[in-house]
């Protein structure tokens, strides 16, 4: 009965570090629906997922399918086909890692489920520091990571957003605003208020999930890559524990720190 509340803070502990190293994950992919289901997922957060994915595919295609029409029926000139093609390119290739991460959800969940894991099998809190230690600096990096690309693209936004220009619609002069993509003006007509604005809010949007989507695999990355440091640190602390110990102290347990040292490094090599 003793020992129960101290299992109990243990297990709460781990579960607070592990939450911790994974936070960044969580925070980057739930917005678009590319979070992994547990056993502890509730229906209504499956079906919010399931609408966060329908909206943000269709948030993407609402701002490359008219983009490439423009393409194909306006610019005949192949440097303005070269110009409108970059931009059009990240937000595909954007939408290509985003489909990516959703078909590699279980993946990230069994990820997920081998990080909590390993936390709870380490006790000591001198281990537990060591892969804190770590874990912050994949943290760190996550999040220069995410602010890098970020900055980046939403940048570009708003500084297309913010330029203007004149053209001629039959006797008439506008001046328009232009936009991060260029928007085949016969599917949205772009010239007008409100459309050019909604459309601007649009592409914006699907910036930020076109942005998410690869920032989903390079956070991941660091996350993974910073825990498996971790944990080779720890394995060497457990290595450097039984080279210390006195030879009393190895009788008849040498054998199980061995295997146990083995193991775990097996895991860690998975």
């Amino acid at each position: 009965m003793t020992n129960q509340p101290v299992s109990i803070e243990a297990n709460s502990i781990s579960k607070a570090y592990s939450d911790y190293s994974i936070q960044l994950n969580r925070w980057f992919l739930k917005p678009i629906g590319a979070w992994p289901y547990f056993s502890t997922t509730t229906t209504y957060e499956k079906i919010v997922s399931v609408i966060l994915i329908v909206l943000c595919y269709a948030s993407l295609l609402f701002s490359i399918i008219p983009c490439v029409a423009h393409l194909i029926f306006v610019d005949d000139i192949l440097y303005k086909k070269i110009r409108a093609f970059g931009p059009m390119g990240h937000w595909l290739i954007g939408g290509i890692c985003y489909t990516n991460l959703l078909f590699q959800r279980k993946r990230i969940g069994d990820c997920v489920k081998h990080i909590e894991a390993d936390w709870r099998i380490v006790t000591k809190n001198s281990e537990q520091q060591v892969m804190l230690k770590r874990a912050k600096f994949g943290r760190y990096v996550s999040s220069i990571c995410a602010i890098f690309v970020h900055s980046g693209t939403l940048s570009y936004c708003i500084v297309s957003g913010s330029i203007t220009q004149t053209i001629d619609i039959g006797n008439e002069t506008r001046t328009i605003r232009t936009l991060p993509l260029n928007v085949y003006n016969k599917i949205i007509p772009v010239e007008t208020s409100p459309a050019s604005e909604i459309v601007f809010v649009m592409q914006f949007l699907s910036a930020f999930i076109s942005n998410s989507g690869g920032i989903g695999f390079y956070v991941f990355g660091s996350v993974l890559a910073a825990h498996a440091c971790g944990q080779l640190d720890v394995l060497a602390m457990w290595i450097n524990d039984y080279v210390n110990e006195s030879g009393d102290k190895k009788k008849g347990t040498s054998f199980k720190r061995l295997e146990m040292i083995v193991q775990h490094h097996l895991r860690i090599l998975e």
